[in-house]
């Protein structure tokens, strides 16, 4: 995981996280890291997070377009840092846990191509968040649609 330069001093928890994943992934490799490296955050905006994306040979079906579990691991591990864009009355520390993750395949997109992951923080209230993800390919078309609910987890902590 990347960040394009002043997002971490716009918004320092989502360079914390980064740091500590990619400190994470020295101790405790997990599968989700072939999708992770590959990603960098190209704007970080009030509600808003943008990603990019290199989809590899590694990352596609015998179909020759993205595999549903990489768009799907896109779509929950992309999203999540929005949580941390919001200006509003409620502040969250942690990611939370997942309540719904829910993936639409429009259309694939093929290895050799730049994926745009859009994540817009829908509502973020004390206990409960809403994410729309939406992927485009290279050529800005709509390959994808994702929304990820939120249960903050921050009373834990």
């Amino acid at each position: 995981m990347k960040l394009y330069p002043g997002i971490a001093e716009k918004y320092p928890r989502i360079q914390h996280v980064v740091d500590h994943r990619m400190e994470q992934k020295k101790t405790t490799p997990k599968w989700e890291q072939t999708v992770t490296e590959k990603l960098t955050m190209v704007y970080a905006g009030p509600n808003q997070v943008v990603w990019e994306f290199p989809v590899e040979q590694i990352h596609c079906n015998r179909d020759g377009v993205m595999q549903s579990g990489c768009v799907a691991t896109l779509v929950d591990v992309c999203s999540n840092f929005a949580v941390f864009t919001h200006h509003g009355k409620h502040q969250w520390k942690h990611f939370g846990v997942s309540t719904t993750l829910k993936v639409s395949y429009l259309r694939g997109i093929q290895p050799n191509q730049t994926a745009r992951i859009e994540c817009e923080l829908e509502r973020l209230g004390r206990l409960t968040a809403n994410i729309g993800i939406r992927i485009y390919d290279q050529e800005g078309i709509l390959c994808y649609t994702g929304n990820h609910g939120k249960f903050s987890v921050d009373s834990r902590y």
